[in-house]
C-alpha cells in the first residue's frame, strides 16, 4: 500500500493531544486495516506520522469522522536533505507521468517546515527549484487547484539548540483536509447538564467504539446524552439508561429528544434504570458501550435503594403513578465493577467497551485500571486537568465470555 502522511491538528495534553495516535489506530481499526504500523511512542510534539494506506477514499472516509487529524496526504518522495527529495520527486514523475497535472487541470505549491520557523525568502527558493525542475504543464491556482503539492522539511522537535540540521523532507500530493464545524458544540445545544461530555470529546469515543451504520451502541449513564449524538451523527441506532428521572424526563418539554432533533438525527430510547440491577435481557447483546460514568467530581453516583431500612417494602398500589424508587450513595469501585461486569455479559465478542476514567498524574495502568478476565485494554490516553488530576479514555475490547 502507498505510504501516507498523516498531519494531526493538535499536539496539546489538555486539548486531547496523547489521544492522536489511539484515534488514527481507532480510524484504521474501523476500516479493517493494520493499525500495528502507527507507533505508540510518538513523541506529543510531532505533528505527523507516515502510515500505509489503500487508497485515496480510504483517507477521505477518516476525515469524515476525524477530530485530531488536520489532513492526508499522499507521500511521492521522501530523502534526507531538500536537494535529494528533488532528485526524488523528479524521478517518481518519470516513471508516473500520468500523476502529472495536464495542461487542463490546475495545481498549487506549499512549503511547510516543522522544528522551525523558515523565512519565506528560503521557502521561495525551494519552491522555485522544484517547479523549474518538475516543469509541470498545468496552470498555477492557488485558490481550490485540482493538485496542491507540499514540500514538507523536518528539523525535529523543538530544543534549545541555535542551530538545526534537515532531519527529513517530504514531496506529498495533498487529499483531505479536515472540516472546521461547530454544529455540535455544547453552546448551541438544546439540552445540556453540569456533566454534559464535550462535543469532540464525544466524537473522539465515538470513534473508539467503532460508531456506525446500524451498529447496536448502549450508553448505560446516558445522561442528557451527548455521547449517543456523536454515535448517532455516524448511524449507529442508540439505546440508554440513567437512574436520575429529571433529567431523563428535562422540564417544559426540552430533554434529551430535543438534541436529536436539532441535528437531525435517530432518536433513542433513554430508560430510567440503575446500573447495578441491569435492566437488560440475558441474552441482550451490544455492538458497543460508551459512557461517562458517574465517579463523584463533578456528579455523585447513585443506584436504587434507602439509606435506611424501610418499614415497609412495597408501595401501596395508590401512589404507584407518582412514586420515584429512592436512591442511595454508589462507591464509584462498584460503579466500575458493575460497568465492566455489564459490558462483558452484553458485548458481542469483538465489541468495545469505551468509557472515561479519573486519575491522578501517578496513574499506574496496571494497578489502577480496572480490569475483566473477559475485557482487554487496547486503548489508554491521557487529558491532563487542573488540580494535578487528569481523566483518561479507556478502550476495552470483549475477548472472551464470562
Amino acid at each position: 500500500m502507498p505510504p501516507y502522511l498523516v498531519w494531526f491538528a493538535s499536539s496539546d495534553r489538555k486539548h486531547f493531544g496523547d489521544f492522536r495516535v489511539d484515534e488514527l489506530r481507532g480510524h484504521l481499526d474501523y476500516l479493517g486495516l493494520q493499525s500495528d504500523d502507527v507507533p505508540r511512542d510518538l513523541h506529543i510534539d510531532c505533528p505527523y506520522v507516515v502510515v500505509p494506506l489503500p487508497n485515496d477514499e480510504a483517507c477521505r472516509v477518516i476525515m469524515e469522522r476525524s477530530v485530531l487529524i488536520n489532513r492526508i496526504a499522499e507521500v511521492y518522495a521522501c530523502g534526507p536533505s531538500v536537494d535529494e527529495l528533488l532528485e526524488r520527486t523528479a524521478e517518481r514523475f518519470k516513471l508516473h507521468p500520468e500523476q502529472c497535472p495536464d495542461a487542463s487541470q490546475s495545481f498549487c505549491m506549499r512549503m511547510h517546515s516543522f522544528g522551525v520557523s523558515m523565512k519565506d525568502t528560503d521557502a521561495v527558493s525551494v519552491l522555485s527549484r522544484f517547479m523549474n525542475t518538475l516543469q509541470f504543464q498545468g496552470t498555477v491556482q492557488l485558490k481550490r487547484p485540482d493538485f496542491q503539492y507540499d514540500v514538507l522539511c523536518d528539523y525535529g522537535r523543538p530544543d534549545t539548540s541555535t542551530t538545526r540540521q534537515l532531519k527529513k523532507a517530504f514531496f506529498t500530493r495533498l487529499v483531505a483536509v479536515r472540516g472546521k464545524s461547530m454544529r455540535f458544540s455544547l453552546k448551541t445545544r438544546a439540552y445540556i447538564g453540569p456533566t454534559s461530555t464535550d462535543h469532540q470529546l464525544a466524537q473522539l469515543m465515538a470513534i473508539q467504539v467503532q460508531a456506525r451504520p446500524n451498529a447496536f451502541i448502549c450508553d448505560p449513564f446516558a445522561g442528557t446524552g451527548s455521547l449517543l449524538v456523536a454515535c448517532a451523527y455516524f448511524g449507529a441506532k442508540c439505546v440508554g439508561s440513567d437512574i436520575d428521572w429529571k433529567v431523563v424526563h428535562g422540564k417544559d418539554g426540552v430533554n434529551f429528544r430535543s438534541n436529536f432533533s436539532q441535528y437531525e438525527l435517530l432518536c433513542p430510547d433513554i430508560i430510567r434504570s440503575d446500573n447495578s440491577i441491569p435492566a437488560w435481557r440475558h441474552d441482550m447483546r451490544f455492538d458497543g458501550i460508551i459512557t461517562d460514568p458517574p465517579y463523584g467530581i463533578r456528579a455523585g453516583a447513585r443506584k436504587a435503594g434507602q439509606r435506611r431500612e424501610a418499614h415497609r417494602r412495597t408501595v401501596d398500589t395508590r401512589y404507584f403513578e407518582s412514586h420515584y424508587a429512592p436512591t442511595q450513595h454508589y462507591d464509584p469501585v462498584d460503579v466500575m465493577r458493575d460497568l465492566l461486569d455489564m459490558a462483558a455479559r452484553h458485548l458481542r465478542l469483538g465489541a468495545r467497551l469505551v468509557y472515561l476514567l479519573p486519575a491522578t498524574a501517578d496513574f499506574d495502568p496496571v494497578v489502577d485500571l480496572p480490569s475483566h478476565p473477559s475485557l482487554t485494554c487496547v486503548a489508554n490516553s491521557e487529558q491532563l486537568c487542573a488540580g494535578g488530576l487528569c481523566r483518561r479514555l479507556i478502550t476495552m475490547v470483549k475477548t472472551s465470555d464470562p
